[in-house]
């Protein structure tokens, strides 16, 4: 069958469309097997499009199948595209949850800006492309990409921040048992503050009932006298 110049070039874009869906199946092989599986389907169904076409004597059906071979090897780089995008946004979301609680632009300055980056990642995988597919699928390559050296580049990180989470919490231990320290100091300094108050007091009775005895003895003892004018003989 003769091939028009035309569907040679077609065939060799399903060539290279191939090769590229494979590298990007191969970037997240690694990861996980299974995730790989929707491309792979994909890649058979573009070579069995392929095979007709090769097989078909019309050229229009013949450019039908090239047609179909192509868009499928589209759809198996988008689908091992977006399958890395949300693994890697994932791994930022549990890096972000392991370090919630501490300021790391001391160690990662352009951090605020790998946030914004995975925002937008996470933003473009949930739309629709609405105008020119492929620009989406390049779009989300350029994302997979950006994201998996984001999370890498995060990941070398992860040993400096750790050093600086036990170094806040040694400070913090610290500081707890420095406040404890000066709360139980004030408790026991008015323990004896209290004590010498309470301890006080019985000898200020004691002074008083000294000064108030010899009075009330002496008018005792005047009592007891007899009156000599009321006396009867």
């Amino acid at each position: 069958m003769q091939i028009s110049d035309e569907m040679q070039q077609k065939i060799i874009e399903v060539v290279e469309l191939f090769d590229e869906a494979e590298r990007t199946m191969k970037m997240i092989e690694h990861i996980d097997e299974k995730l790989i599986i929707p491309s792979v389907n994909e890649l058979r169904y573009a070579g069995h499009h392929l095979a007709k076409a090769i097989k078909t004597s019309g050229q229009e059906e013949h450019g039908g199948e090239i047609e179909k071979a192509i868009k499928h090897c589209k759809r198996a780089f988008y689908d091992a595209a977006e399958v890395g995008i949300l693994f890697y946004l994932e791994e930022f979301k549990i890096f972000q949850n392991d370090y919630r609680k501490t300021v790391l632009t001391d160690i990662i300055p352009n951090y605020s800006d790998l946030c914004r980056k995975a925002d937008n990642s996470r933003e473009m995988i949930t739309q629709t492309p609405r105008d020119d597919r492929q620009i989406h699928y390049r779009n989300c390559e350029t994302q997979f990409k950006e994201l998996k050296e984001i999370v890498i580049q995060l990941g070398y990180y992860r040993s400096e921040i750790n050093k600086k989470v036990k170094k806040e919490k040694f400070n913090t231990i610290a500081a707890s048992f420095a406040i404890a320290g000066v709360i139980i100091a004030v408790i026991l300094s008015f323990k004896d503050e209290m004590k010498t108050l309470f301890n006080s007091q019985p000898k200020a009775i004691t002074q008083t009932q000294k000064q108030i005895l010899p009075q009330s003895q002496s008018m005792t003892l005047n009592s007891k006298k007899p009156n000599l004018l009321t006396q009867k003989p």
